[in-house]
């Protein structure tokens, strides 16, 4: 299936940013540039 297919109503360029966008958190996250919630 593609990925098209899986996400109705988005685009391939929406697609591809939004995951660009979340491997911009994932690398902020692993470098100490973004806080961690305080889950206590």
């Amino acid at each position: 299936m593609k990925m098209e297919e899986a996400l109705p109503g988005k685009s391939v360029d929406e697609i591809k940013n939004h995951y660009n966008i979340l491997l911009e958190d994932i690398n902020a996250i692993n470098s100490g540039g973004a806080p961690l919630p305080n889950y206590a």
